[in-house]
């Protein structure tokens, strides 16, 4: 098995003889090419996610050279598998400006992984193409082709459903549909083109169901609402055809409506609290913090020792000034980490715990689950998040270390804007959160304002 990843055809190609990895070159305006693309077979999840990704962030480094981690996030790719971005520095041993920045992706499929890597040399093309680059990463899917046992379970995640539906869903038709997901473009036209002759002999809610879920995948949303909504003009509470809605509702900027149809798929389907997880993140991104809240318990209480519906618990009652509660669930979400064997939660090293604006930037609070190195490390790291990746990276921390403790100042604040790193101060106790929260939007404030004086003056 390997991953596949949609290199454009303009750029040569070639296989590392050694490693047996495939590798593909950013070609540049002149005659040096801009970045190299590295990425790896499929191969078994490892236990030690920390190990796998401090030997890959550091593969093929200079002897002495030092690599400084300037990011590290977890998320979803576009199709919605686990993934760890992590953005690396590699440094002289001589110390100064870094020679090489490194971006790696790291994805969870199910038991299985894999890796892949951007490298270049210049910092200004790294900036120019690193949004380019990092769209390609997660686009990144799993070539399941020769693996029946795990286009089963693709169909799995693909439908949401409960078991027994899958299997009686689970017609040759749908079973190409779901393949397609992990293939192209065509495959999943030719598909729609022998859905539409099933539906000109029978329409069915679940066949509209799969018309809207091609649709939405080839990128027409006006024509995936048109499938869903047939689909529930032939079964008003059809679960599958109220969350494919919602899904495209959200996708096309309609929050609110989107929200009522992940609320009617919840109430369709007593079994689903992903219809009700959304319904939160809808709310929580108009604003509605309570309403957000209020989804998110519904979700937990179908689906307990849930890690990603109890870590936005966490966020929620940061959001409404709770921290009583925080401490709370807090303390569950730590149990359901240490416990898990879910592959994509074992990836987890830290979660979001706190989210707030800073002019007309957001800042993800994240609290560390297990550190890189125990004797140093940041308790709560705040970042400002660019969703174009274009920005050097900007953070404020508060870090401990077995140093600092045994001068009985066990807490460091700290910032780190671009690759310039200061320490501005410590503490013997970890301050009140509301004034470290306080702390941290003054100093990105400041950050933000110098960088853009620096700006207008440049």
């Amino acid at each position: 098995m390997r991953l596949l990843i949609d290199i454009p055809a303009a750029w040569p190609r070639t296989t590392d003889p050694r490693t047996g990895d495939e590798a593909a070159i950013v070609p540049g305006p002149d005659a040096t090419p801009d970045a190299r693309i590295e990425w790896g077979p499929l191969i078994l999840l490892p236990d030690e996610q920390r190990a796998w990704v401090d030997a890959a962030i550091r593969r093929d480094t200079p002897v002495g050279a030092q690599v400084q981690i300037t990011s590290n996030t977890t998320g979803e790719t576009t199709h919605g598998w686990p993934v760890r971005l992590v953005e690396a520095t590699v440094h002289p041993s001589s110390g100064g400006p870094p020679t090489e920045w490194r971006t790696a992706s790291f994805y969870a499929f199910f038991e299985h992984a894999a890796i892949a890597w951007v490298r270049t040399t210049d910092e200004a093309r790294h900036r120019a193409r690193l949004a380019e680059l990092h769209a390609l990463l997660l686009g990144a899917t799993p070539d399941w082709s020769a693996e029946p046992a795990c286009l089963a379970e693709l169909w799995d995640v693909e439908t949401r459903s409960d078991p027994q539906r899958r299997t009686e869903r689970k017609t040759p038709l749908v079973a190409q549909h779901v393949a397609s997901s992990a293939l192209t473009d065509a495959v999943r036209r030719a598909s729609l083109a022998v859905l539409d002759a099933e539906i000109s002999a029978g329409a069915t809610p679940d066949r509209y169901v799969a018309r809207g879920e091609l649709l939405r995948k080839l990128g027409d949303r006006e024509a995936a609402i048109v499938a869903f909504r047939d689909a529930l003009a032939l079964s008003a509470n059809h679960a599958d055809a109220h969350y494919g809605l919602a899904t495209v509702l959200a996708a096309s900027g309609h929050e609110g409506d989107a929200i009522a149809e992940w609320e009617a798929a919840a109430a369709a389907d007593p079994a689903d609290a992903d219809a009700l997880f959304n319904a939160g993140m809808a709310r929580y991104r108009l604003g509605d913090h309570a309403g957000a809240l209020g989804a998110w318990q519904q979700a937990l209480a179908r689906s307990p020792h849930d890690f990603w519906i109890t870590r936005k618990l966490v966020q929620a009652h940061h959001a409404l000034g709770q921290l009583d509660e925080v401490a709370a669930v807090r303390a569950s979400l730590i149990e359901i980490w240490k416990t898990s064997t879910d592959p994509a939660v074992r990836m987890q090293d830290e979660y979001v715990f706190d989210q707030f604006p800073v002019g007309d930037v957001v800042v993800h609070g994240f609290e560390t689950l297990r550190p890189r190195d125990p004797t140093s490390f940041a308790v709560y790291s705040f970042r400002v998040v660019d969703p174009r990746h274009q920005a050097p990276p900007l953070q404020v921390a508060i870090e401990t270390s077995d140093y600092a403790k045994s001068r009985g100042v066990p807490y460091v604040l700290s910032i780190l804007d671009g690759t310039h790193y200061r320490a501005l101060g410590s503490a013997e106790h970890m301050p009140p959160y509301p004034e470290l929260k306080r702390s941290v939007a003054k100093l990105i404030e400041d950050a933000l304002a110098a960088r853009a004086r620096g700006a207008s003056s440049g």
